[in-house]
C-alpha cells in the first residue's frame, strides 16, 4: 500500500463546509508557512496536495519543493473534480 498525507489548502470555512474524507491536515494558503510549520510534515513523507480548483494546491506544491519538500503531488483539478467520499 502507498502511504501518503492528504493535504487541503483551502481556508477553514471551505473546509467546514467539506473535505475529501481521509484528509489529514488543513494547511490554508492564507497562512501556510506558520500552519506548515506547526502541521510537522516531514520533507522525505509522500505529500498530496488539493484545493477547490487546483491553482492554489500548484503554489503550494511549488513552495514545498522550494523548501525541500522531495515526494509532493497535486490534485490537478481539486476537490471540485473529486468523486469520492465528502466529510462536513
Amino acid at each position: 500500500m502507498i502511504q501518503f498525507k492528504l493535504v487541503d489548502v483551502r481556508e477553514h470555512m471551505e473546509w467546514e463546509m467539506g473535505h475529501i474524507k481521509g484528509a489529514d491536515k488543513l494547511i490554508p494558503t492564507s497562512s501556510f508557512f506558520p500552519s506548515l510549520e506547526e502541521s510537522k510534515l516531514a520533507k522525505d513523507e509522500s505529500i498530496i496536495l488539493y484545493c477547490h480548483v487546483g491553482s492554489r494546491s500548484v503554489l503550494c506544491s511549488t513552495i514545498l519543493r522550494d523548501q525541500g519538500y522531495s515526494k509532493i503531488s497535486n490534485f490537478t483539478r481539486g476537490i471540485v473534480s473529486y468523486n469520492g467520499e465528502i466529510e462536513k
